[in-house]
């Protein structure tokens, strides 16, 4: 995103945070602002041990598989508020 006055909106590629896969229910959190000399950090949501996988939700909370397929490539399994049938 660009600067909270300008309103602009950027599509990044953030090296390593694709590390982190998709888990609708994840309590992680991916928080920041991508303008220069901005912070992009993963902000652990319970205690996080050696060797386990940290998931965050994709898309800032916004649902919808037309986002998820666009933006992301993959397809939500619980999307809408429905786990698809």
């Amino acid at each position: 995103q660009g600067s909270a006055e300008s309103g602009d909106s950027f599509r990044l590629m953030i090296p390593l945070i694709d590390m982190c896969n998709h888990d609708r229910d994840s309590p992680h959190i991916l928080s920041g602002r991508a303008v220069p000399g901005g912070t992009l950090k993963v902000l652990a949501g319970k205690t996080v041990t050696a060797g386990e996988q940290i998931n965050i939700v994709y898309g800032g909370g916004v649902s919808g598989n037309d986002r998820f397929i666009q933006d992301y490539g993959f397809l939500d399994s619980f999307c809408n508020g429905q786990a698809d049938a």
